[in-house]
């Protein structure tokens, strides 16, 4: 009798054993598969936002090589025909659309869509595309700043004959981000060497030269003084009054400083030495006063905004090309050479020793730039507008 209990005693605790041995290693079969789709969820998610922020890069390079500029319309095409053949997006219906193999079995998809005013309130609101906010923004005219939204998929293809998004493919992450472009202008107050808030203000001493070559050598406000000059001051004519005069940052670059400082390349403080050369064709923007010395000298191509005032000192060997705009003084001595045009919120004074310190401008000069700095730029940071930071999307 005994014997037969201990038997199935030991029949008992040998099942036992077998069933704790197998949910644990069902329970651990389970964990590893949640753990694998958990990785797999999250790598999905993050390249949905990778591929969401890919479509705002290709967005941003439409706009850019755009023959026309300003952009009035955002839409992209897609003419095989053409020659050269035009092949902006997959669905120029949609928008800027690309989708690509990730994976086998997995796919990759961004839209940035055309504007469609859902609710029919008359204005852009989020999820509704790309969208013209330059007359939002209060600015005249259209296609200055625009507003871009991007969205990225990752998808499962069973069958490449259905839709991306229908049965029997399926979404499996998703993410939506936002930026703005803007196109900066570049309107110097008159066409001048030496564009200044009062003519009493500009002095032009010994050794000093500014010339307008066929434009004026410096202009100001009507009926603000005239320049004291014991060096050089020529031009078309020397000088002169501008009726309507207007310097302000929104006047000449057609954004307010902080948005200028929003685009700039190079955003410093004062008591830092310029990059040498400053970044071609770039916006190098300064806050405070800037003393531009031999080793820290202003050299390159572009525009240099000062926030403050601009001392270029002597022995500095300067030599510039482009557009300086100061709301401060100016102060330029020599040897130095500034070609372009120079913008002064304060006083002006060009003043060589021994050397001449020289300041011509130069038309081209302000319309390459133009050219060149005056296409779009991202002026704000992306950012991403799901409804739930794991992909939820509208």
């Amino acid at each position: 009798m005994r014997r037969n209990q201990s038997g199935s005693l030991l029949v008992w605790a040998l099942f036992a054993m077998v069933v704790v041995t197998g949910l644990l290693f069902v329970g651990m079969e389970n964990l590893r598969a949640s753990s694998v789709a958990t990785q797999t969820r999250f790598r999905a998610h993050g390249q949905a936002l990778d591929l969401a922020r890919a479509g705002v890069v290709d967005a941003y390079a439409w706009f850019r090589r755009q023959a026309t500029q300003p952009v009035t319309t955002f839409a992209p095409r897609l003419d095989l025909a053409a020659t050269p053949p035009v092949n902006d997006t997959d669905d120029p219906g949609l928008g800027l659309v690309r989708e690509f193999q990730i994976s086998p079995g997995y796919w990759g998809r961004y839209e940035v869509r055309r504007f469609v005013d859902r609710d029919g309130n008359g204005r852009a609101d989020p999820g509704e595309g790309v969208s013209d906010t330059t007359a939002a923004r209060g600015l005249a005219g259209a296609g200055t700043i625009w507003s871009i939204e991007s969205h990225g998929y990752v998808y499962r293809q069973v069958d490449p004959s259905v839709l991306w998004n229908l049965p029997p493919n399926e979404r499996i992450a998703g993410a939506f981000v936002a930026t703005e472009v803007r196109r900066l202008s570049l309107v110097p107050p008159g066409a001048a060497a030496i564009c200044c808030s009062r003519g009493d203000r500009v002095t032009v001493g010994s050794r000093g030269r500014v010339d307008g070559t066929t434009a004026a050598g410096a202009v100001f406000p009507t009926t603000t003084g005239n320049p004291v000059v014991t060096g050089q001051l020529t031009g078309a004519p020397a000088s002169g009054g501008v009726p309507g005069y207007s310097a302000g940052f929104t006047a000449v670059f057609g954004l307010t400083s902080d948005e200028l400082k929003s685009v700039a390349n190079v955003r410093q403080p004062g008591t830092q030495r310029l990059p040498n050369p400053i970044p071609e064709n770039g916006i190098v923007f300064v806050e405070g006063n800037l003393t531009v010395t031999s080793a820290g000298p202003l050299r390159g191509t572009g525009i240099l905004v000062v926030d403050g005032n601009l001392t270029i000192a002597a022995n500095s060997n300067t030599y510039f090309t482009g557009l300086v705009y100061v709301t401060g003084n100016y102060s330029q001595s020599a040897p130095s050479m500034v070609r372009g045009s120079v913008v002064v919120g304060g006083t002006a004074n060009v003043t060589g020793t021994a050397d001449f310190a020289e300041l011509v401008y130069d038309r081209g000069v302000i319309d390459r730039l133009l050219q060149q700095i005056g296409r779009y730029r991202i002026s704000k940071a992306m950012h991403r507008l799901d409804a739930d930071a794991i992909g939820g999307v509208r």
